[in-house]
């Protein structure tokens, strides 16, 4: 019944990328507190709000288009129209000539720190609140975090359901709320000075742990890649949110401690990007088209994870310039390789992608994801894969080496069968290839031990959906199955 109402819900949220749902939200928050404003509920003033979003957006463009030809980097327009939009609920509304400047100073700052604070190709700190807190430290302008109201904070919550949504950040979230509000309660209980109905009413209304939650903390570059690590670093910057505490002029606000929260994603090792150059491109298949890179020695990764790959290019769509990308190479690979189906109606990155020529570059950063193999080399495990959802399974199967593995692979015709002389010679590797869709049979058939082996399931949304249904009909635990869905954008 869920998974029925979900499913309508997941199909519109596959069709805009992570970073378009971001900006289209950020947007309406923008309008929604514009009216709140005029209309008397919030305290603010609903031209300053306009001024400055127009005054942020203005700042960021320029000081991206600066940073770009200085430091020879490519350019994202997804990324400084989201920093300049969440500025804009973190600073005073302007109302003079001298704040429009350290406004549009403080989007320059947020943005400078992307291209100049940075380790193993990828800044560490999120930008608005790095820039929100030498803006504070330094007292040039005060960080007021305005969008803390009951009203906003309603606003941010209602489309913050559907963010969590399509990043998969709910227990990221949560991580992070109760952290905070556990502090804060347990704080006040020792000084016995308020009710504790009344601290979660003020913690969720008048500090911004939803929208540093929803908005800020789950960016994906300036956070841990794999779900324990994420889930750590949420706790921690939970907890320095909850203190509250002031050591000189730094005080442990909330764009501390998400700078702090930064710090230990960094120790932790996620934060790592490149510039690759494509070595050579290949169509496999009907609308299959494979791109190899140069491999940067500073670009770790498991078989089985994701990259964020950076394609600028002109006249892109609402769809953007990035995207989560899985690589279809064994870490141990000489390149790397990233596989992408091209419909007839595909978004223009997906155009781009596949008119690459050898020579060309992109960025790639931040390998992440917990779709990976077990640890223990001994526990035998199922791939099943629907289409380009082979493309992680590629890389687990081709990185194998004593571990059992049986690969389900499903594909439209015979013909989509992609690497398929490849994975018929990895090692402790037996491959079954289909056409049409899933069956428990299949797996009954081929892989009568299942119920011992840990599964993975990758491709498309709706397959995923079905499939891990199936398997658990078959009496396949829920926390035996691991998946991994490819959105059509």
């Amino acid at each position: 019944m869920i998974t029925a109402l979900l499913s309508p819900i997941d199909t519109a949220l596959n069709k805009v990328t992570m970073y378009m749902q971001m900006q289209y939200v950020l947007a309406g928050f923008v309008v929604s507190a514009a009216v709140l404003a005029q209309v008397g509920l919030i305290g603010v003033s609903a031209g300053g709000i306009v001024l400055s979003a127009a005054v942020l957006l203005g700042a960021s463009f320029i000081a991206q288009q600066l940073f770009v030809r200085l430091y020879n980097a490519q350019t994202n327009k997804e990324s400084w129209i989201i920093t300049a939009l969440i500025l804009v609920f973190l600073l005073p509304p302007i109302d003079s000539v001298e704040r429009a400047v350290l406004t549009a100073l403080c989007a320059a700052l947020a943005i400078a720190s992307k291209f100049i604070i940075t380790w193993r190709g990828a800044h560490i700190f999120n930008p608005v609140a790095i820039a929100a807190v030498f803006m504070s430290v330094t007292g040039l302008l005060p960080i007021t975090w305005w969008v803390a109201s009951p009203w906003m904070t309603t606003v941010v919550a209602l489309a913050g359901v559907m963010i969590l949504r399509k990043h998969q950040h709910f227990l990221v979230f949560m991580t992070f709320a109760i952290s905070a509000v556990g502090l804060m309660l347990l704080q006040q209980s020792v000084l016995g000075s308020s009710e504790p109905l009344q601290v979660l009413w003020f913690a969720l209304t008048s500090w911004p742990i939803v929208f540093l939650g929803v908005v800020m903390l789950t960016e994906p570059l300036t956070m841990p890649g794999t779900k324990t690590d994420q889930l750590l670093f949420t706790a921690i910057v939970g907890v320095l949110f909850g203190l509250q505490l002031r050591v000189g002029p730094v005080s442990l606000n909330p764009h501390t401690a998400l700078v702090l929260g930064n710090i230990f994603a960094c120790i932790v090792g996620y934060q790592r990007g490149a510039t690759v150059r494509v070595a050579s491109t290949k169509r496999l298949a009907n609308e299959l088209y494979e791109v190899q890179t140069s491999k940067p020695a500073t670009l770790a990764f498991s078989a089985g994870q994701y990259a964020f790959v950076t394609l600028p290019h002109a006249r892109a769509d609402a769809r953007g310039t990035r995207r989560m990308v899985s690589i279809a190479a064994a870490p141990n690979d000489a390149v790397l390789r990233f596989i992408m189906r091209l419909p007839t109606r595909s978004s223009t990155f997906k155009r781009e992608f596949s008119a690459l020529k050898t020579g060309d570059t992109l960025r790639v950063a931040n390998p992440s994801g917990d779709f990976v193999l077990p640890s223990d080399q001994n526990t035998p495990v199922l791939l099943i894969a629907g289409g380009v959802g082979i493309t992680p399974i590629i890389a687990m199967a081709l990185s194998n080496t004593s571990r059992d593995i049986v690969v389900l692979y499903y594909a439209h015709t015979k013909d989509e069968h992609i690497y398929k002389q490849q994975l018929q010679a990895a090692p402790n590797v037996a491959v079954v290839f289909k056409t049409g869709h899933f069956t428990s049979a299949d797996v009954q058939e081929h892989a009568a031990d299942y119920a011992k082996r840990r599964v993975y399931v990758s491709g498309p949304p709706a397959m995923v959906v079905s499939t891990k249904s199936q398997l658990m009909k078959l009496g396949v635990k829920r926390r035996s199955i691991v998946t991994d869905s490819f959105s059509g954008y």
